[in-house]
């Protein structure tokens, strides 16, 4: 028969693997936690900087309004050329 070594030494190694395990696990869910805070921080922020913009409603009725009135501003590209300019002349 072959001698055998006493169980005593390899006592608790089951327990460490078992922490381990958890640790490993509960490492898992705080990166979980922490990328999805990021991700909700991230949503909020590019839903308030979405409603900071004029509508594009708005924004229709602008440039129609600068491509049939003109533009009193001098780096626009329509301020020289509007419709309504290019029917009656300029009044200036």
């Amino acid at each position: 028969m072959a001698c055998r070594k006493p169980r005593a030494q390899r006592r608790g190694v089951v327990l460490l693997l078992v922490l381990a395990l958890l640790a490993v696990f509960g490492v898992v869910v705080l990166a979980f936690v922490v990328v999805t805070g990021f991700a909700r921080r991230g949503a909020e922020t590019a839903k308030l900087h979405q409603v900071q913009y004029d509508p594009p409603e708005k924004t229709l009725y602008q440039v129609l309004m600068q491509v049939v009135r003109g533009s009193n501003n001098p780096t626009s590209a329509v301020w020289c050329h509007s419709l309504l300019e290019d029917i009656y002349g300029d009044a200036a």
